[in-house]
């Protein structure tokens, strides 16, 4: 089949598609941000059509959200290093919970968590990832499947225990233990399974979405004061008291679903379903002011990019905008910014030439973006 035969199959194939959301970095939190969600109703959620199946080019209407709480998560530089040295910032959940995070390259991994297990809910500890867990990544596929697999070990002196934790274990056991040892494994596996737009109050964002599906199991071992006698799991016997047996060895599946904007640090929506596929709970961004990427002199905004296929010169043709500054991006689909030009606007109609004759063939994204730096519309152009 030749070259000329082939693009002009592929781009058959891609008329009428809205362009996937292209991820970068920008979609990463730095320390100094705060992440401002909202926690929705669960019936309205419950009444909400999420498309849970996914797909392509899909809508997701929230445009009357309903709020029963407000959340803001600060993004802060790491106080004292000592427990994750590598670690560039730490997002506080609650105060129980938060999470040590590293950007390394193209991926923003989780390091590190200070948490309470619910088995010993009076101990804080401070856990390390291991391996550190890819928490977002760049260049997102409809299709692309990640599977990992991570522990957290915590080891606990009996002395640092309550009394009333202790009454879990065997009175013989918990008399002569030197040491606990709690396990939690968690394996995961993320998929690319959609876009589409999501309508968001008076907003407009193009998301991609990835559903996250997890299952963890969590052991409790002892070890006694006698040499060469190691660990000795005790799960069993924890999970033998009444209302504790939920607690340990193999919990619930979940599934949580994520629509990412690469114009959020916030997810747009965070939804997690239990196995039947029921709401657990469903949290939204908070948009301090109107940020649609279809708003005020936008909604009539309309462009154009030719010719496409390209293979020298190619022509944006937008009308509609405001007059103002303006930028054009030309994103490969590994994610990586291949051309950056600006251009101010006036009258009815813009025109932007761009020379694409060195880039390689292939599929690229141009997206148009705003001062503020929301992006307003993207195409797909094809290079050959």
């Amino acid at each position: 089949m030749s070259r000329k035969l082939l693009t002009l199959l592929l781009t058959a194939c891609t008329l009428g598609l809205t362009a996937q959301e292209v991820l970068t970095t920008n979609y990463f939190p730095q320390a100094g941000d705060t992440l401002r969600t909202n926690i929705a109703d669960s019936a309205w959620a419950a009444s909400l059509d999420l498309q849970l199946p996914g797909g392509t080019d899909l809508s997701w209407d929230l445009s009357a959200p309903v709020s029963v709480l407000e959340l803001s998560r600060p993004v802060t530089t790491v106080a004292d290093s000592s427990a994750f040295p590598e670690a560039d910032f730490v997002i506080v959940d609650d105060f129980l919970n938060a999470r040590y995070l590293q950007q390394e390259g193209d991926e923003l991994l989780l390091v590190g968590i200070d948490s309470r297990f619910n088995v010993f809910p009076d101990i804080a500890v401070s856990t390390p990832v291991a391996p550190a867990r890819p928490e977002r990544r760049i260049g997102l596929t409809l299709g692309d499947t990640f599977t990992t697999t991570v522990s957290n070990v915590n080891v606990i002196s009996p002395d640092t225990l309550p009394a009333e934790a202790l009454t879990l274990l065997p009175a013989d056991i918990a008399q002569s233990i030197d040491s606990i040892r709690v396990t939690a494994t968690a394996m995961r596996t993320d998929v690319v399974d959609a876009y589409g737009t999501v309508q968001l109050g008076d907003n407009f964002y193009s998301t991609i979405r990835e559903k996250r599906t997890e299952a963890i199991n969590i052991t409790v071992e002892v070890l006694f004061p006698i040499p060469g006698f190691g660990w000795q799991d005790v799960t069993g016997a924890v999970a033998s008291n009444e209302g504790f047996d939920n607690l340990v060895g193999d919990q619930p599946v979940a599934t949580t679903y994520l629509w990412w904007s690469d114009e959020s640090k916030e997810p747009i929506v965070e939804l997690a379903t239990s196995a039947e596929d029921s709401i657990l709970y469903l949290q939204y961004k908070r948009a301090l002011q109107p940020t649609s990427t279809d708003g005020p002199g936008l909604l009539q905004a309309t462009a154009m990019i030719y010719p496409n296929p390209a293979d020298a010169f190619v022509n944006f043709s937008v009308e509609g905008l405001a007059t103002g500054k303006y930028e054009l991006t030309l994103t490969n689909m590994i994610g990586r910014r291949v051309l950056q030009q600006s251009f101010s606007a006036f009258g009815d109609q813009s025109q932007v030439l761009m020379d694409v004759t060195n880039y390689p063939s292939g599929i690229y994204v141009v997206n148009l973006r705003n001062q503020a730096g929301h992006s307003l519309v993207s195409r797909r152009l094809m290079v050959r």
